[in-house]
C-alpha cells in the first residue's frame, strides 16, 4: 500500500506540473529524467517515513495528501521561486476542514484554536517584515491546521514552533553561503517551501516518537 501511494503521489505530482506547463506560456518545470527521479524518490522517502510512524489507515491517507501538496509545491517553488496562491488556499481549506471535523473536547479545541491564532499571527508578522514570502506564510498556515488536527499529548503551539524551528534550520543549512548575516536575510530569494516540507516531516517524526 505504501508503494501504491508513492506511485500515485508521483503520478499526480507530475500530472499537476504538466498541467501548469501546458497552461502557462514559457513555463518549463521538468527539464530531464533526473527531475522525474527526484520527484519519485521524494514520494517514496516520505511515504516510507509516514508508514513507519502511522501504519496504514485514515491518518496515513491524510498525511499522504498533505505531503502530496507539500512535495509538489516544493518542487515548483524550487524551480520557479513562486508558490501558487490557488493551490495554497485549497491546501489551507483542506487542512482546516480536517481540523474542524476532528472529534475533540471543547477544552482541547479551545487550546488548539488559541494556539493556531497565535502562531498564524506570528507568521503573518514575519511575512509583513519580509522574513518569508506570502506563499510561505500560506503554506505554514495550512501546516499549522494539519498539526492541530493530529498532535496529541503536546500543545499545538509547541508542535507548530517545532515545525518552524526545524524548517528554519534546514533552510539555513542548505543556504548558509547565501545568508546576509548582518541583516538576517538572504542575499537573493531562495525557495523556502522545500524546507517547510522537510520541517513538517521531521516534526511529525519527532512528536510521534
Amino acid at each position: 500500500m505504501m508503494i501504491l501511494f508513492a506511485l500515485l503521489g508521483t503520478a499526480l505530482c507530475i500530472g499537476t506540473i504538466l498541467f501548469l506547463e501546458r497552461n502557462e506560456e514559457g513555463l518549463k518545470l521538468i527539464g530531464s529524467k533526473k527531475d522525474l527521479l527526484v520527484i519519485a524518490g521524494s514520494f517514496f522517502i516520505v511515504e516510507a517515513t509516514l508508514f513507519s510512524f502511522t501504519g496504514y489507515g485514515r491518518e496515513f491517507i491524510c498525511h499522504s495528501l498533505i505531503f502530496f501538496y507539500l512535495i509538489t509545491a516544493s518542487y515548483i517553488d524550487n524551480r520557479t521561486q513562486q508558490v501558487y496562491r490557488v493551490g495554497s488556499i485549497v491546501f489551507i481549506a483542506f487542512c482546516a476542514t480536517l481540523f474542524l471535523c476532528k472529534d475533540m473536547g471543547w477544552e482541547i479545541r479551545f487550546e488548539k484554536t488559541v494556539s493556531l491564532l497565535i502562531f498564524n499571527m506570528a507568521v503573518v508578522a514575519f511575512g509583513k517584515m519580509e522574513f518569508m514570502g506570502w506563499g510561505d506564510v500560506l503554506t505554514f498556515a495550512g501546516v499549522s491546521y494539519w498539526l492541530g488536527t493530529f498532535t496529541d499529548g503536546i500543545l499545538t503551539l509547541e508542535s507548530c514552533l517545532y515545525c518552524m524551528l526545524f524548517s528554519s534550520i534546514l533552510f539555513v543549512a542548505v543556504n548558509v553561503k547565501d545568508m546576509d548575516w548582518g541583516n538576517l536575510r538572504m542575499k537573493e530569494y531562495r525557495a523556502f517551501v522545500p524546507s517547510i516540507a522537510g520541517g513538517a516531516l521531521i516534526t511529525l517524526a519527532f512528536i510521534s516518537v
